[in-house]
Order: structure tokens, then C-alpha cells, then sequence
């Protein structure tokens, strides 16, 4: 092998090396995007969450009170 030939496949080496390097930094930051949209959904989901108990409690609450004071005023009446 001749001096050129060792050079240009060094080259080759080198090229594939940084294109490589390339793809390993493209992998890790997209794993950093990933987790951090992972985390911001569990939180949006924990916020939403909290908002539907803070509704939904006092209306299923009320419901309840709402049939059972019915039921009551049935068998009264009665």
C-alpha cells in the first residue's frame, strides 16, 4: 500500500468517526427532549387531574345528597 491509498482511507475513517459522533450527540439530545416531554406530561396530566376532583367531588357529592334526600322525602311522604 502506498502512502496515498493509507491516507485516504484514514480519511474515510475520520469521516465515518465524526459522522458518527454526529449521530451519537442527534441521539442524546433527542432522549433529553423525550424525557422532558415525558416529564411535562405527567405533569400536565396531574394537573388536570387535580382540577377534575376539584369539580367532579362536590357535583358527584351533591348528586348523592340530591337522591338520597329524595328517597327520604319518598318514604316520608308515605
Amino acid at each position: 500500500m502506498n502512502e496515498q491509498t493509507i491516507e485516504y482511507r484514514l480519511d474515510q475513517i475520520d469521516k465515518k468517526l465524526d459522522s458518527l459522533t454526529d449521530l451519537l450527540v442527534q441521539t442524546q439530545t433527542q432522549e433529553i427532549r423525550l424525557s422532558n416531554c415525558e416529564t411535562s406530561i405527567r405533569e400536565i396530566k396531574k394537573n388536570q387531574s387535580a382540577k377534575t376532583d376539584r369539580w367532579l367531588n362536590p357535583l358527584v357529592s351533591a348528586l348523592v345528597s340530591g337522591f338520597v334526600a329524595f328517597i327520604l322525602l319518598k318514604i316520608g311522604i308515605r
